[in-house]
């Protein structure tokens, strides 16, 4: 994906496909939102892509997507009731707005969601397919990993020193 030796740690040089996980995790339309905040709540997330049967991207479902629903029924009704049982994903998730290409990249990615105030975007590879979901975590992750930060068992930053500019 980049030109023989290109500089890794430049975000203009690294491609989006390079910093996410192989493996996402789809709601579909169809699906219930007592299973998609189950599956939410077992794979500790908090947003999941919606796909079709062909995995196209259609649209995204958030957390915040089902409480602001649930807030609209309590202002309709004037208290707090429940989904109905046939309430499903499409009732509630937003149609995709925006989703990167997975050559696209990181730097380009990162000032796209900065630029548009999202905390996540999909990433399409050439056939329009749902490959992985970047956030600006995934960013500021890969960001501390190419210049030398790592993160120890204990859960502190460990810190490199560079003799040009001191400890960091």
């Amino acid at each position: 994906m980049r030109p023989r030796g290109t500089d890794t740690t430049n975000a203009e040089h690294v491609a989006v496909g390079e910093i996410i996980s192989g493996t996402v995790v789809t709601a579909s339309p169809d699906m219930s939102l007592t299973v998609l905040l189950d599956v939410m709540t077992r794979q500790g997330l908090s947003a999941l892509p919606v796909t079709d049967a062909d995995d196209r991207l259609v649209g995204l479902v958030t957390k915040s997507d089902v409480v602001r629903a649930q807030h609209e029924l309590v202002e309709l009704y004037g208290a707090a009731v429940g989904f109905e049982e046939d309430t499903t994903v499409r009732d509630v998730m937003v149609p995709v707005v925006y989703a990167v290409r997975d050559v696209a990249s990181v730097a380009r990615v990162a000032a796209v969601m900065v630029y548009e105030g999202l905390h996540r975007a999909p990433v399409l590879d050439g056939d329009g397919r749902l490959v992985g979901i970047v956030s600006l975590t995934d960013i500021a992750l890969w960001l501390a990993r190419a210049h030398g930060y790592q993160h120890n068992p204990d859960g502190w930053i460990e810190v490199r020193v560079d003799a040009n500019v001191g400890a960091r």
